[in-house]
């Protein structure tokens, strides 16, 4: 389990970059997050996860990963620059589903509050390791 969690979305700065590199466009309509970030689940996903009726959109889910390392790259760029890259292939998945939407109501999720969650469920015994 992870120590701490990292809120991945863009600064300013990367949003700006981002769309200038890849669309030319403006920011209005640029996702808040990397593109290889998303997982796209589809039928047989769903219904190996249990998961019978689509969730509303915004809907969070806390997920569990395990993933194996596919490649791992380091290129050094003519401008003197070193691009890395690692790709990871998630083999199995668990999504909370007992979490229920009250319990969650009034809270204010945030990158430290999820990891200091994690943290007391893990020393707690709560999530171990199978």
């Amino acid at each position: 389990m992870a120590d701490k969690l990292v809120d991945m979305e863009y600064t300013k700065a990367e949003a700006k970059a981002d769309a200038e590199r890849y669309s030319g466009k403006s920011l209005d309509n640029e996702p808040k997050y990397p593109w290889g970030l998303q997982i796209r689940l589809e039928d047989e996903e769903l219904s190996k996860l249990g998961i019978k009726s689509l969730p509303e959109v915004g809907t969070e889910f806390h997920l569990t990963v395990i993933a194996q390392v596919q490649s791992a790259t380091e290129s050094k760029m003519a401008s003197g620059r070193t691009d890395r890259c690692v790709c990871l292939q998630i083999t199995m998945l668990g999504i909370d589903l007992e979490e229920s939407a009250a319990e969650e109501q009034g809270e204010r999720s945030t990158p430290a509050s999820e990891a200091a969650e994690t943290r007391k469920a893990t020393k707690g015994g709560v999530l171990g390791r199978s």
